[in-house]
């Protein structure tokens, strides 16, 4: 059987290491309750604490985001590329973007206020992000500029370069 990835790469050392680590259904490690290992040796984020904050680095390297609508009139929705970098809560339940007052964006929100922000992450193996919630609108008092609020109710994730996998293999 096949060792777990911080085993020692010795015989003795191997043969008392044997029983202690076990591969699941997903093909991660576990040496009894630590874990995930994947199988070049890295720790692999697991619980919420440890997701939140590197998907959040992650969204901010990616600068630009796409910012999903749906048009009232059509039916389809609508994409437009916004940059919300710092404006990413630590905990990832909401995200600001500050746009011009008089957009369709707007117009499309106050009229369905579930929307999506798509980040792609093209370092590395790549990976993705994606946020879906619902969008409030927050007027300036000057009239001419807005910020659109997502409260996020879902975050789906596929990080090649962390394993973060959002393919029904997360617990979070």
């Amino acid at each position: 059987p096949p060792l777990g990835p911080a085993c020692a790469r010795s015989e003795a050392g191997a043969r008392g290491a044997m029983e202690e680590w076990r591969q699941d259904k997903f093909q991660l490690w576990w040496n009894g309750e630590d874990g995930p290992y994947d199988d070049k040796y890295e720790r692999v984020p697991w619980t919420p604490e440890e997701i939140l904050p590197v998907v959040r680095e992650v969204a901010i390297q990616c600068n630009t985001a796409a910012l999903c609508t749906v048009c009232a009139a059509s039916g389809f929705p609508r994409s437009r590329t916004v940059s919300p970098r710092h404006y990413i809560s630590p905990d990832f339940t909401s995200v600001s973007v500050a746009t011009r007052a008089n957009t369709r964006k707007i117009a499309e929100i106050q009229a369905c206020d579930k929307v999506s922000l798509f980040w792609k992450d093209e370092s590395g193996k790549g990976g993705w992000i994606l946020a879906m919630g619902r969008g409030a609108v927050e007027l300036d008092p000057d009239g001419e500029k807005a910020k659109v609020k997502l409260t996020v109710e879902r975050l789906e994730v596929q990080d090649y370069n962390k394993n973060i996998m959002g393919n029904g293999l997360d617990n979070w």
